[in-house]
C-alpha cells in the first residue's frame, strides 16, 4: 500500500515542477490518491487513515508553493532584509551612521593576504570588519563567536541571505563555490578547490543566454532543499535573476543593483584571486581543506555568526560587545578593521582616529585579557598588514606605519 502510495508522490511531484499554479499540484494529487483509495478498496469508502496521503499531500503544496518563488520577481530594501535579522536575533547592533553610497565591499580584495602575521592563538569574540577576512581570522584564531560589522547594510546582507544558506546546503568548498555563481552542485564531484575557482569565474564570464539552463538546474535544487527558507529561497532567487536574463543587469544580481559596480557581486572574482591565484592555495584558509571548510560551516549553521550595522567607532556598538561578552562568558576578544583607517578619502578617519579609537574600545571592553586588533594599509594592493596587542594606552602605537608593503608585527 505504502509502496503504491510513494509512486503516485512520485508521479504527482515530477508533473508539479511543471505545472501551472498550486491547484493544479493538489488537483492531480487528490485525483490521483483518492482513485488509488477506491482501486485498492473496491467499492467501499476512501480510508479514514489519511496521515500517509495529509503528509505527501502537504509536501506536494510546499514544493508548489516553492516552485511560484522561483518564478516571481521578489524586490528587497536594505532596511527590510536588515529588519529581518533583527527579528531573528542576528543583528548585536543598528547604528544611525551615514554611510557612502558605492564603498561597498561583498568581499575582500585583500589579494595579498599572506602577510598577515600569523596569529593561531585562540580568541573567544572575533569582531571583523569585513567579510571573508574575518572567516579567515575566525579559522586561525578558532573563534567561538564572530561579529561582522560594517556601516554599508549590503556586505551584511550579502553574508545572512547569500552565504549562509548556501555554506547551510554545501558539503563541501567545491559545491559551495560552484552554487554561488549558479552551478548546480553535482559539477562539483571529483574536482578541486583550484578547479572549482576557475569553472566558476569561467561561468561567470559568459552570456545569461548560455547560462540559463544550468542556473534553472540550481534554483530547482534549491526549491528542493527544505534547509533554505522560503525567505533565503526569494533573495537567492533575487540574486540569480539576471543570469536567466530577467530584464536587469546581467551582473547586477538583482538585491545589489546599487552597489559601485556590478562586477562586485562576482564575488567568485574575488574569491579566487584571494584563495587560489598568486600561489595564495596553500595558505591555511576556510577553502584550504575539508576541515576548515567545515570549521565555517559549523560558525554559521550553529547560529554563532552574528552582525553589526555601525560605524567602525562608535562607542554604542562597543558597549554591545560587552554585553555579549558577559553573556556568552567571551574573556578574550580580537578585533580585524580591515583599512578602514586608511581610507580617509572616503570616511575622514586618520591614523590619528585610529589612536583615539584604540583608546576608546581597550576602555570599553577590555577589563580582563589584552584585545589583539589586526589593520591593514592602503586600500589596494599591495596592503601593509599589521598585528597589535593592546591592554592599556602606554601599547598604543606612536606613529603610522610608512611602508604598506612590509610584513610587520608592530606592538
Amino acid at each position: 500500500m505504502k509502496i503504491r502510495l510513494l509512486q503516485i508522490l512520485i508521479m504527482v511531484w515530477s508533473q508539479c515542477s511543471s505545472a501551472n499554479s498550486v491547484i493544479t499540484c493538489l488537483n492531480l494529487f487528490k485525483e490521483d490518491t483518492i482513485s488509488y483509495h477506491y482501486s485498492f478498496r473496491g467499492n467501499a469508502e476512501p480510508t479514514s487513515d489519511y496521515s500517509i496521503r495529509n503528509e505527501a499531500l502537504e509536501k506536494v503544496r510546499r514544493r508548489a508553493d516553492r516552485v511560484k518563488i522561483v518564478r516571481n520577481t521578489h524586490i528587497f530594501s536594505a532596511q527590510e532584509l536588515i529588519g529581518e535579522l533583527q527579528k531573528s536575533g542576528k543583528m548585536v547592533y543598528v547604528g544611525n551612521q551615514k554611510y557612502v553610497k558605492g564603498t561597498e565591499f561583498l568581499a575582500s580584495n585583500e589579494f595579498d593576504w599572506s602577510k598577515t602575521p600569523v596569529d593561531n592563538e585562540p580568541t573567544d569574540l572575533l569582531i571583523g570588519f569585513g567579510t571573508n577576512s574575518a572567516w579567515d581570522l575566525a579559522l586561525r584564531k578558532r573563534a567561538k563567536l564572530l561579529v561582522i560589522g560594517d556601516w554599508s547594510p549590503w556586505p551584511i546582507i550579502g553574508q545572512a541571505y547569500l552565504i549562509a544558506p548556501l555554506l547551510r546546503i554545501a558539503k563541501t568548498p567545491q559545491e559551495f563555490i560552484l552554487m554561488l555563481s549558479g552551478i548546480p552542485r553535482q559539477f562539483a564531484r571529483g574536482i578541486s578547490v583550484s578547479e572549482a575557482f576557475q569553472m566558476a569565474v569561467n561561468f561567470d564570464r559568459i552570456h545569461p543566454i548560455q547560462q540559463r539552463a544550468d542556473v534553472l538546474d540550481h534554483l530547482e535544487n534549491l526549491v528542493a532543499d527544505l534547509q533554505i527558507s522560503d525567505h533565503e529561497l526569494k533573495f537567492l532567487t533575487s540574486y540569480y535573476s539576471p543570469r536567466l536574463g530577467a530584464g536587469l543587469s546581467p551582473n547586477g544580481f538583482g538585491p545589489f543593483q546599487g552597489i559601485r559596480s556590478s562586477s562586485m557581486a562576482l564575488l567568485n572574482g574575488f574569491y579566487s584571486a584571494r584563495y587560489s591565484a598568486g600561489g595564495n592555495h596553500h595558505i591555511d584558509s576556510v577553502f584550504s581543506s575539508q576541515e576548515n571548510f567545515n570549521y565555517l560551516k559549523k560558525l554559521f549553521s550553529d547560529d554563532r555568526v552574528k552582525y553589526g550595522l555601525t560605524a567602525v567607532d562608535d562607542p554604542l556598538f562597543y558597549a554591545a560587545a560587552k554585553q555579549m561578552q558577559r553573556s556568552g562568558n567571551l574573556r578574550t576578544t580580537t578585533i580585524s578593521v580591515s583599512n578602514i583607517f586608511d581610507c580617509g578619502c572616503d570616511n575622514g578617519l586618520t591614523f590619528t582616529s585610529f589612536q583615539n579609537y584604540l583608546r576608546m574600545v581597550v576602555g570599553q571592553i577590555g577589563d580582563h585579557e589584552p584585545i589583539v586588533f589586526f589593520r591593514t594599509t592602503n586600500n589596494r594592493p599591495p596592503h601593509g598588514f599589521y598585528r597589535y596587542q593592546i591592554q592599556n594606552e602606554s601599547q598604543i602605537p606612536k606613529k603610522d606605519e610608512v611602508d604598506s608593503s612590509a610584513l610587520k608585527r608592530a606592538g
